[in-house]
């Protein structure tokens, strides 16, 4: 009778192993690894970098676009230089302003890496 009830000891737990064994593996197959987590941070990462150059072009469209024209006439040479300086001006402006957005971007995707698993 002892041989026949560790047996089915032995049957019990290696029926119990097999499913926690199971439930590990579905638990694990539901969640991200770090590298497809550190993967999407890097699609987002690559969305807000081209926000930003969109956001930048709308900025130049919308407020330099016109500055940089030059108008031909007798003194064509002061309005030009004067115009170019805003120009420029505006441009620096403009990139600025996509850098800063860029380094929104780096900060949120290192933020974001923090919360990924370590495996």
């Amino acid at each position: 009778t002892s041989d026949e009830e560790r047996a089915v000891e032995e049957a019990a737990e290696r029926e119990a192993r097999r499913k926690a064994e199971e439930e590990q593996k579905k638990e694990q197959e539901g969640k991200e690894t770090r590298q497809q987590c550190l993967g999407r941070i890097e699609v987002n990462r690559t969305k807000c970098f081209a926000q930003a150059s969109a956001d930048f072009s709308t900025f130049f469209e919308e407020n330099c676009d016109t500055l940089g024209v030059v108008t031909i006439g007798v003194d064509a040479i002061i309005k030009g230089s004067v115009g170019i300086d805003e120009f420029n001006r505006c441009v620096k402006r403009g990139e600025i302003r996509k850098e800063n957005a860029e380094d929104v971007c780096d900060v949120s995707r290192a933020t974001q890496a923090l919360s990924c698993p370590a495996n």
